[in-house]
């Protein structure tokens, strides 16, 4: 073989050997990345690692502090864990918050969650909540929720008992008092008014199929809104309204 061939070769199995030491050595001893501060980089996480947590998530060696006393518990929307918390999750670990989060309600949109019935997902963040005072050792903890994971947790503190295990609630766009899912469900309830028929088959399917009473959560029902606000302590809704997925509160 040509000396330059040998020399080549060489490089080459120098090369792959130094790549493959640098990614160990990395997946070993290099921080999380940065936080992407872009919806797009949580998809881009959950597609990487479906069904993982957000970076600085779950971790049960972190305990609160007296600047920190309570957890923090994130709860997504119509979506999951991994890309709605992305960027949220991060930061508030970096400021020093123990940061807690789950996939709820996963149904018939896969990796989707926030699509059970409301009365289940509430159950869930109950556990998971319950997990988490147990895990930390802490009295309470805070929920912060975007969209449906800001109005799943009123069915949770009003009927579930969550109103001493949380100190704060913040619901970030959150359709508290119902949603027509920017006009959808007005559309296609006005389809089903001129077709009757099509209103029966619909009811009769969907109770053969149902597993609990309630309507999906989804879509929340006139009966979210009936829940009383004032039982809640130290409720924030951070927007009433978002621009970006069309909920109105």
């Amino acid at each position: 073989m040509p000396r330059w061939q040998l020399r080549f070769t060489g490089l080459c199995a120098l090369a792959v050997s130094t790549a493959l030491l640098s990614t160990s050595t990395a997946s070993a001893d290099e921080p999380a990345p940065a936080p992407s501060y872009s919806y797009l980089g949580g998809a881009a996480a959950h597609l990487a690692n479906p069904g993982s947590a957000p970076p600085g998530a779950n971790d049960p060696t972190c305990r609160p502090t007296a600047q920190r006393p309570e957890p923090v518990v994130l709860l997504h929307g119509l979506s999951n864990q991994a890309i709605t918390w992305n960027t949220m999750s991060p930061v508030l670990r970096a400021h020093g918050y123990c940061v807690f989060s789950t996939d709820y309600g996963v149904g018939q949109l896969g990796s989707l969650g926030a699509v059970a019935p409301i009365e289940v997902s509430a159950a869930q963040i109950a556990a998971f909540i319950d997990q988490v005072l147990a895990t930390t050792g802490a009295e309470k903890v805070d929920v912060i929720g975007h969209s449906m994971g800001g109005a799943v947790p009123f069915y949770y503190l009003n009927h579930l008992g969550g109103i001493p295990k949380v100190d704060d609630y913040i619901a970030m766009a959150a359709p508290l008092a119902g949603t027509t899912l920017s006009g959808l469900q007005t559309m296609f309830a006005s389809v089903l008014d001129h077709t009757p028929d099509l209103e029966t088959l619909l009811a009769t399917r969907c109770h053969e199929r149902s597993t609990a009473p309630a309507r999906s959560a989804a879509i929340i029902s006139r009966r979210a809104s009936s829940v009383g606000v004032g039982a809640i302590p130290k409720v924030s809704v951070a927007a009433e309204e978002s621009s970006t997925n069309g909920y109105r509160s």
